[in-house]
């Protein structure tokens, strides 16, 4: 039956390719969950509500949200444009300027130094040609999508987990350098404009202009990735 192992190796190697995925996601966001929730109580600011996952809640305790899709993570902070509040002192947009980016960078930078020390030199050039394969595979999610997904399965079945492990981080990580809405690195470059000022009008009008790229993005992603693993299936 050697043409069924054939036929089936291709098959377990996308599947523990995406478990290794899906679990490299996950430490992701517990370490981004922990390190802003460590940052947020260091500066005196109030957290209301943490999102570990993403869709169907499927445990809550207290502040603390589980979901179900381990693909993304959020903490909401106290903040006075998004809640009526007579006490600022701990709300998150009347921090100082340092503090807000060191929450909103800090985070993706630790993740980033841990994939760095990881894959060593391999990984400065991974972190370099994230920012311009996330639009170009974007651009054609049939095409040059594939082909950098199949250099990830290809260096998945090349090196140890760990190293799988590092390059998602620095993936992850310089993604969410990428200036664009719903990023850490939009969210940095509108507090460094604003200098700790209340947020000018401009900004959110700009924000909802430019969100639809974000989402484009990540829906053009999404798709390379359900193709990619019917290729893997059914072709």
């Amino acid at each position: 039956m050697w043409w069924a192992c054939f036929v089936l190796r291709p098959i377990t190697r996308y599947k523990m390719l995406v478990l290794h995925t899906l679990s490299a996601l996950l430490l992701i966001n517990t370490l981004y969950i922990l390190i802003v929730y460590k940052l947020a109580k260091s500066f005196g600011i109030s957290i209301r509500e943490i999102n570990l996952g993403g869709g169907p809640t499927l445990h809550q305790d207290g502040i603390f949200r589980l979901k179900l899709i381990p693909s993304s993570a959020s903490v909401t902070l106290k903040d006075s444009r998004l809640e009526d509040c007579t006490d600022t002192i701990d709300a998150f947009n009347h921090q100082s300027i340092w503090k807000q980016l060191a929450i909103s960078l800090l985070p993706f930078l630790l993740i980033l130094c841990l994939g760095l020390i990881v894959l060593g030199k391999q990984g400065f050039s991974a972190f370099y040609s994230s920012f311009y394969q996330v639009f170009w595979g974007a651009l054609a999610p049939f095409s040059t999508a594939q082909d950098y997904l199949d250099s990830f399965l290809t260096f998945a079945s090349q090196h140890s987990i760990l190293e799988v492990y590092g390059l998602i981080l620095i993936k992850a990580s310089a993604y969410n350098f990428i200036p664009l809405p719903g990023l850490a690195g939009w969210l940095a470059i509108m507090q460094l404009t604003r200098m700790g000022n209340p947020e000018p009008k401009w900004q959110a009008w700009i924000t909802k202009k430019l969100a639809f790229i974000s989402i484009l993005i990540w829906l053009s992603w999404l798709i390379a990735f359900i193709y990619w693993g019917y290729r893997y299936f059914f072709s």
